[in-house]
């Protein structure tokens, strides 16, 4: 600064100074353009729609726009059309025929110098939805030689679409496509919703599917001969004093098993890892694998849960429970001091409590029995997991004569 005032002193003017700035800049705007200089560059990019009312949906529409962009060399050589937003507001559209503005975004120093058009003309229709199920295209017929496909688990079977009318119409079908080839174990996958016209093409432009994304489960199994079997839970350690298992449910209860006949025809059951209820007082939840058996395998595909109903140990006494006698003789009659007797249960509350008399049946075999006077035992018979405690069993009068000619 204060050279400056030194060459205003020395005879020169503000003016000569401010010329010579302004050369300056300029002499740098050109070296730098001339390194670096703006070019052109024509692009064609999506239109992106906006703000449509929930109701409403497009039934024709501009896919793309074309225009032509400036930018410095450095810029453009980056510059790519998904640098590029063709954005339609459509926050005031109304069903029918709609003419709405194009707004273009574009990256710094970029201009645009044209554009093939400003504003699109779209027909909006009425928002509608219909229900399809779900397919599966496999892209490959089978997995790997000798292995086989079984049926396929979608979630969820069913999807919803949503579009115009008209596109609604033209919809020829809906699936996931799944590629099975040279597998040998189970396929897992979540993949993406297509929905096509009768001629393959895409609709998902101008459709919303929902969910866009499903899970598919397709078990890829043995071919070897195969059998259900029910699962048989391992159960491990008590419950807590005072406790005891009112249910065990497995869920699947049946797995398939695939091996030899000769194998398979032996296995009536399948058990599971061990289910760890020690000291337990409420129910337990666990997922279980199932226990190998030589040369047979399972159908891996479901997740195996286990729970276990844990409660409350109640005792109870029943009045009135009927005797019956089992194993009569057509050729004797049999008379009982006692027609009834009380039995004393025992188990979970939620079933004791709700038992009566005709939950039990107090039961004497007579097959054996020959005329004459006798105090045959009483056993009491209960439904499951209630056990009679008091007393297990029991003796009565009975007596058996011969019936007369």
């Amino acid at each position: 600064m204060n050279e400056l005032f030194s060459l205003k002193g020395k005879g020169v003017s503000w003016g000569t100074l401010a010329l010579a700035f302004a050369l300056a800049v300029s002499l740098w705007v050109y070296v730098t353009v001339q390194d670096n200089p703006v070019i052109e560059q024509r692009f064609e990019v999506p239109v992106d729609y906006v703000n449509l009312s929930d109701n409403l949906a497009l039934a024709d529409k501009t896919e793309n726009v074309k225009l032509r962009v400036a930018a410095p060399t450095n810029v453009m050589n980056t510059l790519s059309a998904a640098d590029i937003n063709a954005v339609v507001d459509l926050s005031g559209a109304v069903q029918g025929q709609y003419t709405a503005k194009l707004r273009f975004d574009l990256p710094p120093n970029v201009d645009l110098v044209s554009a093939d058009a400003n504003e699109v003309v779209l027909m909006v229709d009425a928002l509608r939805q219909v229900q399809k199920k779900l397919q599966i295209n496999y892209e490959s017929d089978l997995p790997a030689e000798g292995f086989m496909q079984l049926d396929a688990v979608l979630s969820p079977q069913e999807i919803v679409l949503s579009g115009s009318e008209e596109k609604l119409r033209l919809i020829d079908d809906v699936y996931v496509s799944v590629d099975l080839a040279e597998l040998t174990g189970n396929y897992r996958a979540s993949l993406p919703v297509q929905v096509v016209d009768v001629n393959g093409n895409s609709l998902l432009n101008w459709v919303k599917a929902q969910p866009a994304m499903v899970d598919v489960l397709v078990p890829v199994v043995s071919e070897q001969p195969s059998k259900v079997l029910p699962i048989d839970v391992t159960i491990s350690g008590e419950p807590a004093e005072g406790y005891v298992i009112s249910r065990v449910v497995v869920d699947p209860a049946v797995t398939t098993a695939f091996g030899a006949y000769s194998k398979l025809d032996k296995l009536d059951y399948i058990y599971t890892s061990a289910v760890n209820i020690n000291n337990a007082t409420n129910k337990v939840s666990q997922s279980v694998t199932l226990l190998t058996v030589d040369d047979v395998t399972f159908d891996q595909s479901a997740d195996y849960q286990v729970v276990v109903m844990i409660e409350k140990e109640a005792t109870r006494e029943i009045d009135d429970v009927a005797i019956s006698l089992v194993n009569q003789q057509s050729d004797y009659n049999y008379q009982l001091g006692q027609a009834t007797c009380s039995v004393q249960v025992s188990g979970p509350v939620s079933v004791v409590s709700t038992l009566t008399n005709r939950d039990i049946e107090a039961r004497i075999d007579v097959g054996s029995l020959l005329p004459g006077s006798y105090r045959p035992v009483v056993r009491a018979l209960t439904t499951a997991n209630v056990e009679a405690v008091a007393p297990d069993s029991m003796s009565v009068e009975l007596k058996v004569t011969r019936k007369q000619p």
